[in-house]
């Protein structure tokens, strides 16, 4: 955890730089440009119908441009962890869910006029680092001083861990309802759904608005505290209990995903034969 938490720290000091220089560059860079002529120019100069159409193309489809992605990832982290007012979260907070608003552009349509099924994964990328980057804020400004903090402990030797920290995606699964059209803004919908050692299990929807919406050896503590009394569907004090109950019937749900994992059985190499090798894809 030692190089994790000088990247994390680095990374906010970069930010911190980065940013005003670059605000600044741009800033004198637009003071100097004579505004009134360019945009005369641009609108009226000689092939001004192509640069209007690429401009209308651009600000269309501008999340599917080069390096869009990593844009709209890398503001998700900086935002929720160095721009936007730490909020004091509560227990409650762990499974409410957040909600991210974006657009079907024209680069994401497919043959069938909807939104491809491929790209439901970069909005879920977006969604998901919204939620984990809102939720872990104070966790990652402790893990930078993990030494000190003891946040995540070295299951071995019972000591602050040490080395780096790496955050993987360990797999998605996807069930398509309905389908998108193309422009049609939609929200995404994504929420905490249960925890072990290694992993977070999240959920994400993408629900219909028709009329709007409001906005112990695991070391996961004793599994075994009989917690039968928690009513979940009556509204509570978000104790350690009501916690831990969530968290079994979300970990219930997820042991199903996990199940997809025994799908790898079925596939032997090729040893038997395969249908044809194609490609670049």
């Amino acid at each position: 955890m030692a190089s994790a938490s000088s990247k994390v720290g680095g990374l906010a000091v970069a930010i911190r730089v980065i940013v005003p220089v670059a605000l600044g560059s741009a800033g004198y860079v637009a003071y100097k440009i004579n505004w009134p002529a360019a945009i005369q120019n641009f609108l009226t100069g000689p092939g001004r119908s192509s640069r209007i159409l690429l401009l209308l193309f651009v600000v269309l489809n501008w999340k599917n441009l080069p390096f869009a992605w990593t844009y709209r990832v890398f503001y998700a982290i900086v935002y929720h962890n160095m721009l936007r007012k730490s909020p004091d979260l509560t227990p409650r907070a762990l499974f409410k869910p957040i909600i991210s608003e974006t657009r079907a552009p024209l680069l994401e349509i497919d043959y069938n006029l909807h939104k491809s099924n491929s790209t439901y994964f970069t909005d879920l990328d977006v969604a998901r680092t919204h939620l984990v980057s809102y939720l872990t804020r104070p966790a990652m400004r402790s893990l930078t001083d993990n030494a000190r903090t003891g946040l995540v402990l070295d299951p071995k030797t019972g000591r602050p861990a040490r080395g780096p920290m790496g955050i993987m995606l360990g797999s998605v699964s996807c069930s398509f309802k309905r389908e998108i059209r193309a422009y049609r803004a939609y929200e995404l919908w994504s929420r905490l759904l249960a925890w072990d050692r290694k992993w977070l299990y999240i959920s994400g929807l993408l629900p219909d608005r028709p009329g709007g919406w409001t906005g112990g050896d695991n070391q996961l503590g004793d599994e075994a505290a009989d917690l039968g009394h928690v009513d979940l569907a009556v509204d509570g004090e978000w104790d350690w209990a009501r916690v831990e109950a969530q968290r079994r019937r979300g970990i219930e749900l997820a042991a199903h995903l996990a199940k997809l994992d025994e799908c790898h059985g079925l596939f032997d190499g090729g040893t038997h034969g395969a249908l044809a090798k194609v490609g670049p894809c």
